[in-house]
């Protein structure tokens, strides 16, 4: 499968959540991973997640909280996304997304009663 790494087109409705977020904090352009994740999920859901987004300070990455999102909740359309680009996450991303710090819980605890 050929992946359009250039431009992926939008819903307008999408696209104006997009430029309203960028403006508002300071965030430059989506990755077109990211965009290639809002077209797997569809408008309505798209506009949830980047609802979801507009609501609270963006810490790291636009493109990056958008994965983390759809991941979230839509595993199957965003693991189809990523490996069509062959993502992989930069070795900060990892750490936050490892098993040992989700949540806040530690699984190597010895914390049993």
């Amino acid at each position: 499968m050929e992946v359009g790494l250039q431009e992926v087109p939008l819903p307008e409705s999408v696209e104006m959540i997009i430029l309203r977020i960028c403006h508002q904090q300071s965030q430059p352009p989506l990755k077109p991973y990211a965009r290639s994740l809002l077209a797997a999920i569809g408008e309505q859901a798209a506009i949830e997640v980047l609802t979801t987004i507009s609501s609270s300070p963006i810490k790291f990455s636009f493109s990056g909280y958008i994965r983390k999102l759809v991941l979230d909740s839509y595993p199957i359309q965003g693991s189809s996304v990523l490996a069509a680009y062959n993502y992989q996450p930069s070795p900060q991303a990892q750490k936050l997304l490892s098993p040992s710090t989700a949540s806040g819980c530690n699984y190597n605890s010895s914390n049993k009663k």
